[in-house]
């Protein structure tokens, strides 16, 4: 029997045209949906710096009336908390997929600048409820 790869999988859209921290990008127009392990999204964002939302749109414009579905959400933390205090938190270690450093984080700052990805139980598919989670 062959073995099965039972490591979730996430539904994500994904503009390789931007890479790092774009201005403009709100107008790109070149979102393609992707289905990614936590690893290989993880890689697209810190490794290969590649614009990300953390949903499905129903066409290649990041808009919020494109909204379908996400089954993860990924929160900036901009100040006030430190990476590692972040990932000793309970709720982290049990639902956290991945943490990384953004493009507007400066070494050696107090203030540190990352981002943090959570794997959802369900995929929502109410674009007020994601709206909400991601306020």
């Amino acid at each position: 029997m062959a073995s099965q790869n039972l490591e979730p999988r996430f539904e994500v859209s994904i503009d390789r045209s931007i890479i790092g921290k774009d201005p403009n990008a709100f107008r790109a127009e070149s979102w393609v949906q992707k289905s990614r392990t936590a690893k290989e999204l993880l890689e697209e964002l810190a490794v290969n710096g590649f614009a990300v939302i953390p949903a499905v749109l129903q066409s290649s414009r990041r808009r919020k009336d494109q909204f379908v579905e996400a089954s993860l959400v990924m929160l900036d933390f901009d100040s006030g908390q430190t990476i590692d205090k972040v990932l000793a938190e309970k709720f982290v270690k049990r639902h956290g997929l991945f943490a990384y450093s953004t493009y507007s984080h400066i070494a050696g700052e107090e203030c540190q600048r990352f981002r943090l990805a959570i794997g959802l139980d369900t995929t929502i598919t109410n674009r007020d409820k994601i709206g909400r989670a991601h306020v």
